[in-house]
């Protein structure tokens, strides 16, 4: 088969994000392998002590390593876009698997349109309604939906955009979001495929405290880069309220509980960059969470 769109016979390059992932690089690996389109893998890992290298390494992938106390989402993309070859790399979360053999040549399919800057998979649309459409995300639509769009988890994009402007590698989360506005101000679409939706358990997997933390880090980030409005403790009690009755769990397919978490962590990030601004203003400090979330 012909190798679409990502220039005259040079693979595409995976890029995996891993630490401590043994348990699950197996399987996305094998995924990767089975892949209609042959691809390039490289694993960017950061410090892992549980055999993931060597894992890596016995099905072929090259490794890069990023000591962990350098790491963020943005800089361990960057690594794997810096050695990386082709028109358009792609990035694959070490917990999840394509989902299909075909995810990279439907990826690349889509990026012969050069109006397409990024691809990435959704189960609901920007109202949170089930995505039953391919949709192409411009700079209004990602201003409008801050908390909807490119999700790094498994997605492609043109490599010479990353290169131009690469992703924040000083935000603890949502280096996606952030990157795709940043991106679509210049002008593209992200294209969001309903086809090519990978499973996201693994974010509640560890139960309802780490994904809170999770969430938590998330909020920040984007209360961070200004595309999140602070809501108070009033605000944010009255939009859990409204989406408590909703008739149908809302994004994410939220349950009463994750719902709730949703909210709690929004209020715990207005309260981390509340402290951050009296720290910073010489108030006394106020212990802020240290630990990322992988």
């Amino acid at each position: 088969m012909a190798e679409p769109a990502n220039g005259s016979g040079t693979r595409p390059t995976v890029v995996v994000r891993t630490h401590n992932s043994a348990a699950t690089l197996e399987a996305a690996l094998l995924g990767l392998r089975a892949q209609t389109v042959p691809v390039r893998v490289l694993v960017v890992d950061s410090g892992s002590t549980d055999g993931t290298v060597t894992l890596a390494r016995r099905y072929g992938a090259e490794v890069v390593h990023l000591p962990a106390e350098e790491f963020s989402y943005g800089r361990a993309l960057n690594a794997g876009v810096a050695v990386s070859g082709g028109e358009v790399v792609l990035a694959l979360s070490s917990h999840v698997v394509p989902p299909g053999p075909d995810w990279v040549e439907r990826c690349l399919r889509h990026h012969e349109d050069p109006e397409v800057v990024a691809v990435c998979g959704a189960v609901t649309d920007a109202s949170d309604g089930p995505l039953v459409e391919v949709v192409r995300q411009d700079h209004a639509m990602a201003l409008a939906h801050p908390l909807w769009g490119l999700t790094n988890t498994a997605a492609s994009w043109r490599r010479d955009r990353v290169r131009a402007q690469p992703f924040d590698e000083d935000l603890e989360a949502c280096e996606d979001k952030e990157w795709a506005l940043r991106v679509l101000a210049g002008g593209g679409v992200v294209v969001v495929d309903p086809a090519l939706t990978v499973d996201s358990s693994h974010r509640t997997a560890q139960g309802p405290w780490r994904y809170l933390r999770r969430l938590r880090h998330e909020r920040r980030a984007l209360l961070r880069i200004g595309v999140l409005t602070p809501l108070g403790v009033q605000g944010v009690f009255r939009s859990w309220w409204a989406a408590s009755r909703a008739p149908e769990p809302g994004r994410r397919g939220f349950t009463s509980t994750t719902r709730a978490l949703d909210h709690l962590a929004q209020l715990l990030a207005e309260r981390d960059l509340a402290a951050a601004s009296r720290r910073h203003a010489g108030a006394a400090p106020v212990p802020e969470p240290a630990d990322r979330v992988r």
